[in-house]
């Protein structure tokens, strides 16, 4: 049976203030997810996981999580990269949720 909710997992990489990076799996797929919350950082290219396509989210707000989130997610391929950037700390903290991070 197929999950219908991600499940997310800090990467193997380290995170610094104001972002995350999270290994993710959802239904048969498992991405890497690269999270902030301070729109003006941008990832490193090893904190993409080496990832062909690249898939960006921006949230404005908390509102737009499952919105934005979701499609992103039932789109995505297995190695895509998934960039979210939240503009506020509910739609940061939301985002984390929705993500499934423990």
């Amino acid at each position: 049976m197929k999950a219908n909710k991600p499940a997310s997992q800090p990467a193997p990489i380290e995170s610094g203030p104001g972002r995350r990076v999270l290994d993710t799996r959802f239904r048969d797929r498992t991405f890497r997810i690269w999270i902030t919350s301070r729109p003006e950082l941008q990832p490193d290219d090893h904190e993409l996981g080496g990832a062909e396509q690249v898939r960006i989210a921006i949230l404005a707000n908390h509102h737009q999580v499952t919105q934005m989130l979701a499609p992103m997610l039932n789109n995505a391929q297995p190695g895509d990269a998934l960039v979210v950037v939240c503009h506020t700390q509910k739609a940061w903290q939301a985002a984390l949720k929705y993500l499934g991070t423990s």
